[in-house]
């Protein structure tokens, strides 16, 4: 392909799988075309770094409210009543988002969105084709548990429809098969994207395999994590114990020498996995993904969220390792001891998981729905601009 492209990109911010799964697919378009990335949170933080120098990429904060989950789907008094919600504009800040991307590159001939409703809507004033690239719409299909653990999978259907009415294709990234069919001829499921660093991770022979990283998220308590985690690092003298989680210092009271703590984002997350025989983390699905890739046992420790119930609860019903809903000793004592067995589940499965990295299969879907879009319509900017303003929904 010759001509250069518009493309706008819009990335969840909650954690930093969505940013870091992105981040193959931007770097190959960035060297070809010109791209404005709608993000916040965690993604702002890493493409505001990533693409700094980068002249033909644009990133521009976004602020879409958080979406809360109800006793029905949606809880949408309490999103209402959500303090983070209150206390940022976001009426303000995404249409100034809108408004300059369509200074920008007015029309783009493709929005990619992971989770990002802003972006959406920026396509749908523009009346630009929408391809949505993220993990949760495999559940529009058939299959999956409707409740779990008192959370509902009609809220995560409900944000999706709300989010995403229309969209010209929807790719589904999933480190395990789901067991119903897929009833949606829009749906297509990959294998996860995964990180160059972790591909790389898999081509080395990293010795001393007595590593448990541990990754926590804001979500979970950590002064109580930790307390286990130094009580279990004291019976297991084995074992390495390297923590990441934001913040994680200003928690600290360790006493274990075998027991380490780290601020995420470092080399020193990626030099832990190449020595690690396992993971501890707060069942986000890209960690999963990275790990079981790895060949790695995981204990799950889910946030009270369905999707994140769901990973947790395939890793623990397949017997690629535990899951429990807090950090308990005894608990993680006996994951530590059936690490052999879960590391062979995970080595021989042919059923659950999707293996290999789905990067280049996307890559060259992406590629064709480029090629294969219409011209422009013929909307002029500024037209297109006000409809971009008038588009956005606190």
């Amino acid at each position: 392909m010759s001509s250069r492209k518009k493309l706008l990109w819009g990335v969840c911010g909650v954690g930093c799988g969505h940013a870091y799964r992105q981040l193959p697919l931007l770097n190959h378009f960035a060297v070809r075309h010109r791209i404005v990335i709608f993000a916040y949170g965690n993604s702002l933080r890493i493409y505001s770094q990533a693409f700094k120098n980068r002249k033909n990429v644009t990133v521009l904060e976004v602020a879409p409210p958080y979406w809360m989950d109800g006793e029905y789907g949606i809880g949408f008094r309490e999103t209402a009543g959500l303090a983070k919600n209150m206390e940022q504009d976001s009426l303000t800040i995404n249409c100034e988002a809108l408004a300059r991307a369509g200074e920008l590159i007015g029309r783009p001939d493709l929005v990619i969105s992971d989770y990002e409703p802003t972006s959406a809507q920026y396509a749908y004033a523009y009346d630009a084709p929408l391809v949505t690239l993220d993990q949760q719409s495999k559940y529009l299909c058939d299959g999956f548990p409707e409740k779990l653990d008192g959370t509902d999978r009609s809220s995560e259907v409900m944000r999706l429809n709300m989010f995403f009415p229309k969209a010209e294709a929807r790719l589904a990234c999933s480190f395990f098969r789901p067991k119903g069919k897929n009833n949606r001829s829009d749906i297509r499921l990959f294998p996860p994207i995964l990180r160059n660093e972790i591909l790389d991770l898999k081509k080395l022979k990293g010795s001393h395999k007595d590593t448990i990283t541990v990754y926590l998220s804001a979500f979970l308590d950590y002064p109580g994590a930790l307390a286990t985690l130094d009580e279990v690092a004291r019976r297991n003298s084995r074992f390495r114990f390297k923590v990441f989680a934001e913040g994680i210092s200003k928690n600290a009271n360790k006493t274990q020498k075998n027991l380490k703590l780290h601020e995420p984002g470092g080399t020193e997350f990626l030099e832990a996995l190449n020595h690690s025989c396992a993971v501890i983390c707060t069942s986000g699905h890209s960690m999963i993904s990275e790990a079981l890739y790895l060949g790695l046992p995981i204990f799950a420790v889910p946030r009270h969220q369905y999707e994140a119930l769901l990973c947790a609860k395939i890793i623990a019903d397949n017997g690629f390792g535990a899951t429990s809903k807090k950090l308990e000793a005894d608990e993680l004592q006996d994951f530590l001891d059936k690490l052999p067995r879960f590391r062979q589940n995970i080595d021989l499965d042919e059923r659950i998981l999707l293996r290999g990295d789905g990067k280049d299969e996307l890559l060259g879907f992406l590629e064709e729905s480029l090629k294969t879009q219409q011209a422009p319509r013929g909307l002029c900017r500024k037209e297109a601009v006000r409809r971009a303003e008038t588009s956005c929904v606190a």
